[in-house]
């Protein structure tokens, strides 16, 4: 449901999301009401109900002294992702004096750093991605050879998931207008019933 991957995206979890969208379709009500409807714990939803209303996207009132919760306009929600860029530009504009603080504490540890990077997984994948692209576009290369192997997608059984990471990262470059050359290595992989091409 893509509504659950928009306020995954707004760093809110699927239990967080499920009661939103619970508070959504019941209307105006208490904690308890809300708890029953998605089948989870009173305190939690409460708490995640409280947090909701502090981040304005959740309006309260009382009803016979028991706080009600409800959503006046799903605009609250476009509002708060408003909020959140705005948030996010001015941490963007602030970054460079944290860089240099930074920068500050390290001066002597360059020498400790290591010369090489482990990445683990599917998202040791992706980071890795991350880091050519980034490298990339940082440096303003037009042209890029990587030699590419079938080992990472057949042994790891997330196929799918390493595919994803990798036809985004070519499509970044290919929208920056940036040529990619990618011939493929066949590796062969000895394993007890034969020989995996």
């Amino acid at each position: 449901m893509k509504f659950f991957d928009y306020l995954s995206s707004l760093g809110f979890s699927k239990k967080e999301s499920e009661i939103y969208l619970a508070l959504y379709r019941l209307g105006t009500q208490p904690a308890s009401i809300v708890a029953k409807y998605v089948n989870m714990e009173r305190t939690y939803v409460y708490k995640a109900l409280v947090d909701f209303s502090v981040k304005h996207v959740v309006a309260t009132t009382e009803k016979n002294g028991v706080k009600h919760f409800f959503i006046p306009d799903i605009a609250l929600l476009k509002k708060y992702v408003s909020q959140e860029e705005d948030r996010y530009r001015r941490m963007g504009a602030e970054f460079s004096a944290i860089e240099a603080e930074l920068a500050s504490y390290r001066a002597n540890t360059e020498s400790r750093i290591p010369k090489i990077t482990i990445h683990e997984g599917s998202e040791g994948i992706r980071h890795l991605y991350d880091e050519i692209y980034d490298e990339i576009v940082a440096n303003g290369y037009i042209s890029c050879k990587m030699f590419a192997s079938n080992t990472i997608s057949s042994q790891s059984g997330k196929a799918d998931t390493v595919a994803r990471y990798a036809d985004d990262f070519f499509s970044k470059l290919s929208d920056r207008g940036i040529h990619i050359d990618t011939p493929i290595i066949q590796l062969e992989v000895q394993n007890p019933k034969g020989t995996v091409r």
